[in-house]
């Protein structure tokens, strides 16, 4: 994350398509390993973000379809129960609530308890985790990105 914040010092432009794209490029310099999926999400939000100085609530939630995809691309071999099911829920309900014309409150609102509930499930999904009595530690870190929404 620190790349990814450093990688906009001196940005002064306030576009969406601009600001995601050198905020990702800064965190892909830095990705390895648990976090490659991660890194993903943030490209595909700004490649859902190309050439936007600003988006409405339908923009967003195809940004996060496009990050769901990517983000399962780069797993050779993709698990539910992880960071990939959390984007991918969070990806799905935004379209819901893009479709139904609400804003873009109610479309964060959407996103953070789906996350939460999906975050819930991992146990559910992976016996390991079930096992441990613990949630994925990457599912549980998007939802806490997607919490930082509320912020904007």
């Amino acid at each position: 994350m620190r790349s990814a914040v450093e990688a906009l010092d001196g940005v002064t432009s306030r576009s969406a398509s601009v600001i995601s794209a050198k905020a990702a490029r800064g965190a892909l310099l830095e990705r390895e390993g648990i976090l490659e999926s991660f890194f993903a999400i943030m490209m595909g939000i700004a490649k859902g973000m190309e050439k936007k100085d600003s988006f409405s609530p339908i923009d967003f939630a195809y940004s996060l379809r496009i990050a769901a995809e990517m983000a399962y691309k780069t797993v050779t071999n993709p698990v539910e129960g992880t960071i990939l099911t959390v984007i991918n829920e969070a990806a799905k309900v935004a379209s819901q609530v893009a479709e139904r014309g609400l804003n873009f409150g109610r479309l964060v609102a959407a996103i953070i308890i789906r996350a939460e509930k999906t975050v819930e499930k991992t146990p559910e999904m992976l016996p390991v985790l079930k096992e441990a009595g613990v949630v994925d530690a990457g599912a549980k870190g998007l939802m806490y990105v997607l919490h930082g929404i509320r912020c904007f």
